[in-house]
């Protein structure tokens, strides 16, 4: 019989606890810093939600309706013309910013904002500025750079179409049923106060994957007849047939803002000028859907249907009889 003392556990090594113990510690530290970062991406995530949907549109509206304090100050209400308002107040606006070349007011939408213009160098310089040069998502209604307001035909507006409803947005809303709520858009310059009967609304794509772009952004033609071939290829474009006639001599604004039917799509809003003299209302009672409207190839693939088969030309197209909006100079 042996009558040495047999161990304790309390004086065995315990080298096996002392690594599960470590290892334990290890898994809380590992926890703990997820955990972490976790809570610290949900304070990001909440932050970039709150600056997104919130604080920066909210600041971008106050901006707004604190231009608008003084385009509007000096203005009278003109009864006669559609709830437009008749004095041109842009002297104040340019001491703001003297890139401000206008005014863009669509009635029924919030659309009503300055229009900039930049430098050729730096044509997209307001894309993400707002009209103070301060950086925003939102950016300006800005006019193109190579657009020339006194002599061009084809003066081309961009703007977003944000989340928040603002900038462009309204011009995704503009449909054969609500067209009748905007025929007619206002753009002021320095030198004249002109309103614009709308011609065209039409979507079209800026990638080659979804068909042939449709340079609607043409500033420069070489005659009146390729002008017109420019105006008719937008018009058989267009998801409605307005009412509205239009003469070689007519000039028009594009509008265009980011669409979501297709990836990098567009919906541009086409207007020519009135003209002095004539009466400035549409008869949005004779418009009409159009079910021959041309879409990119794309389209056609994503939602079906066929591509209307419309004459090359405007004089071939009206040798069909197919042209009832040309009216001649006089």
């Amino acid at each position: 019989m042996s009558h040495g003392i047999e161990p304790s556990h309390s004086t065995v090594p315990q080298k096996a606890d002392d690594r599960r113990k470590k290892k334990i510690k290890q898994k809380f530290t590992v926890s703990r810093l997820i955990l972490l970062v976790l809570f610290a991406v949900f304070l990001f995530s909440g932050y970039y939600l709150l600056q997104t949907l919130v604080l920066e549109p909210a600041k971008v509206q106050k901006d707004h309706d604190e231009i608008r304090a003084v385009y509007y100050e000096k203005r009278q209400p003109d009864p006669t013309s559609s709830g437009f308002t008749q004095t041109l107040n842009l002297e104040q606006l340019k001491a703001i910013n003297s890139d401000i070349v206008g005014w863009i007011h669509v009635p029924n939408t919030v659309i009503d904002y300055p229009v900039l213009q930049s430098s050729k160098e730096d044509p997209e310089f307001y894309l993400k500025r707002n009209y103070r040069k301060e950086y925003s998502n939102h950016g300006s209604i800005f006019l193109n750079a190579e657009s020339n307001l006194n002599s061009g035909r084809n003066l081309i507006l961009y703007g977003h179409s944000m989340n928040d409803g603002q900038m462009f947005a309204d011009l995704l809303q503009l449909t054969p049923e609500t067209y009748q709520n905007s025929p007619v858009i206002r753009f002021d310059t320095m030198d004249k106060a002109s309103k614009w009967k709308v011609i065209s609304i039409l979507k079209t794509n800026t990638k080659a994957e979804h068909g042939k772009f449709f340079p609607f952004t043409r500033t420069e033609f070489t005659n009146d007849t390729d002008y017109l071939n420019f105006v008719y290829q937008l018009r058989i474009r267009s998801i409605v047939n307005t009412p509205v006639d239009f003469a070689p001599s007519d000039h028009i604004v594009t509008l265009s803002t980011c669409s979501y039917e297709l990836d990098d799509f567009r919906t541009v809003v086409v207007a020519r000028e009135v003209r002095p003299g004539e009466d400035e209302t549409v008869e949005t009672a004779k418009a009409t859907v159009n079910r021959k409207a041309v879409y990119p190839d794309g389209w056609y693939q994503k939602y079906g249907g066929t591509k209307p088969d419309w004459p090359e030309t405007l004089k071939e197209a009206q040798a069909k009889g197919l042209i009832d909006w040309l009216k001649t100079d006089a």
